[in-house]
């Protein structure tokens, strides 16, 4: 089962010659089909469906997920293939209501996401249960532009929001990627300053808290508000020194609009501290001497 599930054909091969027992299954009820597709071996997958043992539409695992579902959340596209071939029902959801479709959206392979709105039989905007996340929220987040640009050709809703009432914008600029952003950006739908997620961040707060310098510039350019601050009160410089950014941090710093009110740079110092970057709590420090 751990050959399988990391592709090791040979090792595989020899043990069932020496008698290895294809039938048993983990603690999550996996079973070596599953584990096989995980592992990404054709070889492998193709052996133990010749041995027409296997149920190829059985689902085990924590998610509760079949042989094919787990090729589309690891992308193997060819084994994903060959499962299809073989007659795998691609209908089946998850332990989270995630479909074959969100899965491959999720993980970003073209070849798998083609296929799935190839045959015209998904709601491309369904959204899952855990988080209410459709495919092209997914995509958004982890910066399958591709992946992205496809979904919105064939009519994806970009105005859904999640169970955290985080829209598409917010999404792709704490996934960073700059083509998805500026395609958000063009269709003037967007309030740039919108906050959502659970500690109530806006789309600009998100890109600094991630590190996205880019994704951060553009919107800054596009007249992101600053000056705002998140649910526990936290402000874009705070949330710099956390993504840990330094083109961010300088710039925020440039804006000589630290130390107003109630909140000065002794503050900034600190949370640096916190998250033990040096170079950040040097710039910060640097320039509290200013």
């Amino acid at each position: 089962m751990m050959a399988a599930a990391r592709g090791h054909y040979d090792v595989y091969n020899l043990l069932v010659s020496e008698g290895a027992d294809l039938s048993l299954t983990d603690v999550d009820n996996k079973d070596c089909l599953m584990l096989a597709s995980e592992g990404g071996n054709m070889s492998i997958v193709k052996h133990l469906l010749s041995l027409k043992i296997f149920d190829i539409n059985r689902q085990g695992g924590v998610f509760r997920q079949s042989a094919v579902m787990v090729a589309a959340v690891e992308g193997h596209d060819v084994v994903y293939n060959l499962l299809v071939s073989e007659g795998a029902d691609l209908s089946l959801t998850d332990v989270d209501n995630m479909d074959c479709l969100m899965l491959a959206c999720e993980r970003g392979n073209m070849s798998i996401v083609k296929h799935l709105l190839s045959l015209k039989t998904f709601d491309i905007n369904r959204q899952r249960s855990s988080n209410r996340q459709s495919a092209v929220m997914m995509a958004a987040t982890s910066g399958h532009y591709d992946v992205y640009n496809l979904l919105v050709s064939e009519g994806a809703d970009l105005s859904l929001t999640d169970v955290y009432n985080m829209d598409c914008l917010m999404l792709a600029s704490e996934g960073g990627n700059m083509s998805i952003v500026k395609h958000l950006l063009s269709l003037k739908t967007f309030d740039i300053n919108r906050q959502g997620g659970f500690n109530r961040q806006s789309a600009v707060m998100m890109a600094a808290a991630s590190g996205n310098y880019d994704v951060y510039n553009l919107l800054v350019s596009e007249g992101a508000d600053l000056s705002l601050t998140d649910k526990f009160n936290k402000d874009c410089l705070m949330l710099a020194c956390e993504g840990g950014n330094i083109s961010i941090v300088e710039h925020l710093l440039s804006l000589k609009q630290l130390g107003q009110g109630q909140r000065g740079l002794e503050e900034y110092i600190t949370f640096a501290e916190e998250w033990f970057n040096q170079k950040i709590m040097n710039l910060v420090r640097s320039s509290s001497s200013r």
